[in-house]
């Protein structure tokens, strides 16, 4: 009976939850935190979007030290058919590539997300909201009495953390100063192109991985696995880094939903495993690809692969699939606030992976 009780009272402030719709159109004052496997860093910015005039900024500045600043910039402008990014304590250091896809909202996810229970911030008892897509997690933290305003945005992958906590959240129509493009970033023309065969992923496979990691310290390499069994509910990816100078770091993204349970390591010490309950299922990995924009082509290896992209709360993705083989990835892309993950499928097979694959780390059991 008690059992009985708990489920009920459980099921009771699932439905109660009334779910968040963030305006299209606003402007925001942030603090930032952004934690890596090196540092947590804390910085101050804005977010700024205008779902109608088809822009969209994510600006801010961290401080790694006193003397230091470290410039982040996402800029998304569909008018334009451009984007620019910037992650580096040298303004100039900005890149510009063409924009061709759909410019989302960024909390349109939001949606389509799960109730994950209460959380505080600042002694204050907030509704948690996450959604899970391509690796990355977000999560949304609303007031119960004012749930469409944002209090505290988490947007999580293997590599990092960034929390962003809202000031003067105010659902209007940006000035359009901020989303003018800095002098240090160059202007280019896009060309036209049509889209091939949109990629049908298959969503329980394994493969060997090559791993390519770049942030504003430096670029490093790996290898690793990437697995995931869509009935049974497991994903993980793992991977060795070997950064020039230090050790080995090890990197686990372990979600077992039948457990639900998630696992995670970033750490040159194996046995710095964090765990956490999952409250929102396991999702297909390349489940994005359905709503993902044709950007062209691009090479790998001297080979030209047609590239698909999406972006969501913040964070881009990207495939690259073969002309002759969509279902089959070559490379997948995550990047967000400026540090980039590329993993390059060896040996990519959709057949159901081993149980040996989704094990939960002895170092992870205590």
């Amino acid at each position: 009976m008690m059992k009985l009780v708990v489920l009920a009272v459980a099921v009771a402030a699932v439905l109660a939850a009334e779910r968040p719709q963030i305006a299209d159109e606003f402007i925001a004052e942030t603090e930032v935190e952004r934690a890596t496997r090196e540092e947590t860093i804390y910085g101050e910015g804005f977010l700024a979007h205008d779902q109608t005039g088809r822009k969209a900024a994510e600006r801010y500045d961290l401080r790694p030290s006193k003397f230091h600043v470290l410039h982040v910039l996402n800029l998304q402008r569909a008018d334009l058919r451009k984007e620019y990014a910037l992650s580096s304590e040298d303004p100039h250091d900005c890149h510009e590539r063409d924009f061709s896809g759909t410019l989302h909202s960024p909390f349109a996810w939001v949606a389509n997300a799960t109730f994950a229970g209460a959380i505080k911030h600042h002694e204050v008892t907030l509704d948690a909201w996450e959604y899970r897509v391509g690796g990355v997690r977000l999560a949304l933290g609303v007031a119960p009495d004012n749930v469409n305003i944002p209090v505290v945005f988490e947007r999580e992958s293997a590599d990092s953390l960034e929390r962003f906590y809202f000031h003067n959240f105010t659902a209007e129509v940006p000035e359009s100063k901020f989303f003018e493009v800095p002098q240090e970033c160059n202007h280019q023309t896009l060309s036209g192109f049509k889209a091939p065969e949109r990629p049908r992923i298959p969503e329980t496979f394994v493969a060997a991985t090559d791993v390519e990691r770049q942030d504003h310290h430096e670029t490093t390499f790996g290898e690793g696995r990437f697995a995931h069994d869509q009935p049974a509910q497991k994903a993980v990816e793992l991977f060795d880094l070997h950064p020039s100078h230090d050790k080995d770091i090890r990197v686990l993204n372990l979600q077992r939903g039948d457990l639900h349970e998630e696992y995670a390591i970033n750490s040159e010490d194996p046995k710095d495993c964090h765990k956490r309950n999952m409250t929102s299922p396991v999702y297909p990995p390349f489940a994005w690809v359905a709503q993902a924009d044709y950007v062209g082509t691009v090479k790998h290896h001297e080979v030209v692969l047609d590239a698909w992209e999406y972006h969501a709360g913040g964070s881009r993705l990207l495939v690259g699939v073969t002309p002759s083989d969509t279902k089959t990835p070559v490379i997948f892309e995550r990047e967000s606030g400026g540090e980039l993950t590329r993993i390059h499928f060896l040996n990519f097979t959709g057949t159901t992976p081993e149980d040996k694959d989704f094990e939960v780390p002895e170092e992870c059991q205590s």
